[in-house]
């Protein structure tokens, strides 16, 4: 360190670090550079600087870098800069290169040499990969619509869990729950749904009949500010916006909540968030006439229209998943509905749909 020192104050415990003081006179300004700070290996990627400082006196100033081995000079470039929130929410480092080695420079500065500001704990945060968890699964054991939680249907209460952690979950016929991540338009899931749009393309008054084509707006965003881990002014926030659709729809404005710790996992769900609803929800109900195709509920189809327009005014083409099937016999043979859609829905709202109940589920 250079014209600095420990303070001598007991409250500090002895861990903070102000200006050298001489004759009861502060000096006006020094740099305190701090050991390296050992991660083990390079991290992932770095995420976050936190400080505890006393500013109400002067300003705490930081220049921060990284380093392949103890014994490189802890050299720091650029100007040093006054972090915005540095005990909260903390800085952004994602930008500093990640190696094992971190160190901090700090400027401490001060305009009335008979008070000194000080520095207290630093925090360096880095991200390391972690490999997944599978997806559990269970074979339920009680009426789903019996189980409630806090005046909620436990299904309400997963849908809602499912939808903050970007999951969805199916009941197979043998009785046994499943679920994965909620895939992205135009894929399907990893456990579970096929891409069969080579196979089953179909097209209105060929293959059947488009008797529901629906644009639902009502969850559409492109103007998205996630909120993340923290309180008042120190939770964290990131906004993520798209010019194209606030063009097209005008600015539609949504505030997601995550408990994310971290801006870079904050910042991965405001994107997935704005990709899932920058474009309306497109709803499909297509009647088919002959049933050979193979396919199931959760696998990607393609349904076609000349006689139906999308927003831009061409033929409707839509990549969509099949979320349910029904069929039942007729006099001119089976006949098969299919309920599709392009990017999936709230399972709650869906099945308030289906009864007719929009109270459903609590």
């Amino acid at each position: 360190s250079v014209n600095l020192s420990p303070a001598s104050d007991p409250s500090d415990d002895g861990g903070a670090v102000v200006l050298t003081q001489s004759g009861g006179v502060y000096a006006s300004s020094g740099t305190y550079v701090t050991p390296f700070i050992d991660f083990g290996s390079a991290p992932t990627a770095f995420d976050r600087l936190r400080y505890v400082a006393d500013t109400s006196v002067g300003t705490v100033a930081y220049r921060i870098a990284s380093f392949e081995n103890l014994t490189d000079a802890r050299t720091f470039t650029g100007s040093p800069v006054q972090g915005s929130q540095p005990r909260g929410v903390g800085i952004d480092i994602s930008g500093l290169t990640p190696r094992r080695y971190v160190a901090v420079e700090f400027t401490l500065t001060t305009p009335d040499t008979s008070q000194t500001p000080s520095l207290k704990a630093v925090e360096v945060i880095a991200r390391r990969s972690v490999p997944g968890i599978a997806a559990p699964s269970g074979v339920p054991d009680v009426e789903l619509g019996l189980m409630r939680v806090g005046g909620s249907s436990h299904l309400s209460v997963l849908d809602r869990l499912c939808g903050l952690f970007g999951l969805e979950y199916r009941l197979t016929p043998s009785g046994t729950f499943e679920m994965q991540s909620v895939p992205s338009a135009g894929s399907v899931g990893s456990d579970w749904g096929t891409d069969r749009r080579d196979a089953c393309t179909f097209a209105e008054g060929v293959h059947g009949n488009l008797l529901r084509c629906e644009r639902d707006d009502s969850e559409l965003a492109n103007f998205v500010v996630a909120v993340g881990n923290g309180e008042g002014s120190e939770r964290l926030l990131c906004v993520v916006q798209d010019a194209a659709s606030q063009a097209t729809y005008g600015v539609r404005q949504a505030v997601p909540l995550y408990p994310d710790m971290t801006l870079a996992d904050l910042k991965a769900d405001a994107d997935a968030y704005l990709a899932r609803h920058k474009e309306p929800r497109v709803a499909l109900t297509f009647e088919l006439l002959a049933g050979d195709a193979p396919f199931a509920p959760g696998d990607l189809v393609r349904i076609v229209s000349r006689h139906r327009r999308n927003h831009e005014g061409g033929d409707l083409d839509v990549s969509a998943r099949v979320l349910r099937e029904t069929r039942e016999e007729t006099d001119a043979g089976e006949r098969i509905l299919l309920h599709c859609a392009d990017k999936p829905r709230s399972l709650t709202s869906e099945l308030a749909r289906w009864l007719g109940d929009e109270r459903w589920g609590g």
